[in-house]
This record gives structure tokens, C-alpha cells and sequence, in this order.
């Protein structure tokens, strides 16, 4: 497992239980790894094999810690100097390629927007956009559909509620 990967799910849960350097992970990191992957295994079983990256670790990311305030100004910094990823870049698992740098900033974009959705909107809206995606629409027209928002609208959205 790549150093900058905490765990993954590929139809099991893998998680290590200690760092590099051979030391035991705090039990709280180690719990937050697995909800994580838990949150991957419940949101393929109700949105299926049709889910965008962003949305995919969006939520994992929402379910297994807060959005903390670092974060939110570092990602507001990075929409301010236009270095983030649009969300249609962020869609597919091609994002496995970036540098960790990149892939920590795909990862708190993709947090950030679904924190945005969830706490806007609440569960059951999620819950209904996991299941338009399951239908096989994309990811925008989903999100058009469910939360009447394209990709920029949401963009801009978490642009603003980052400052």
C-alpha cells in the first residue's frame, strides 16, 4: 500500500494496523480508517458501480471525520488562487495518478462538497442522489436533478463556504 494511502476497499477492507515504521496506529486513526472504507462498502451498495470519485470519497471522507477549519481555509486559499480540480476532473479514479499533494487536495475538494450537500440539505437528500446514480445517471445530472445544482454551481458553493 502506497505511504500516502491509509486503507482501501476492493471488495474487502484492508487497513494496516501500524505506520511505516512499524508502530501501532492510535486506536481513533485506525477507527476513522475503517468507517472510511465501511462508507465506501454502503455507498456502492445504494448508488452501485455508477458513482463519480469525488462523490465516492466525498462521503467516506464526511462520514469518518469533520471538515475541520485548517482544512476549509486551506481549500479556500486553493479556490482563490484557481488551483483546485472541477468536479467533472474529479469523476473518475484517473485521480489515483495525481502526486500526493494533489490527491490530498482531490480528497478535501471532494470532502468539502458533499459537507456542503449534507449539511445544506441533510440525509435524505443524499440518499436520493445515491439512488439517482444507482439508475445510471451521471454524476452533474444527478446532482441537477436531486439538488437542482450543476458542477459549477456546487463549486462555487463550497468556493464560499471555504472563505
Amino acid at each position: 500500500m502506497e505511504q500516502h494511502i491509509g486503507a482501501v476497499y476492493d471488495g474487502k477492507i484492508r487497513t494496516p494496523l501500524t505506520d511505516a515504521g512499524g508502530v501501532w496506529l492510535p486506536q481513533e486513526e485506525l477507527e476513522r480508517r475503517l468507517v472510511h472504507e465501511y462508507a465506501h462498502v454502503v455507498a456502492r451498495s445504494i448508488a452501485g458501480d455508477n458513482m463519480p470519485w469525488w462523490v465516492n470519497e466525498g462521503l467516506a471522507e464526511t462520514l469518518s471525520k469533520s471538515l475541520s477549519d485548517t482544512e476549509k481555509t486551506r481549500l479556500g486559499q486553493a479556490y482563490g488562487r484557481s488551483e483546485v480540480y472541477s468536479l467533472a476532473q474529479l469523476e473518475s479514479n484517473q485521480v489515483a495518478s495525481f502526486n500526493p499533494e494533489a490527491l490530498r487536495l482531490a480528497y478535501l475538494q471532494s470532502h468539502a462538497s458533499i459537507d456542503f450537500l449534507w449539511r445544506r440539505f441533510g440525509h435524505s437528500k443524499m440518499m436520493s442522489f445515491l439512488r439517482a446514480l444507482r439508475s445510471g445517471t451521471s454524476g452533474e445530472a444527478a446532482l441537477q436533478s436531486v439538488y437542482r445544482r450543476n458542477y459549477a454551481r456546487l463549486e462555487q458553493d463550497v468556493a464560499v463556504s471555504c472563505n
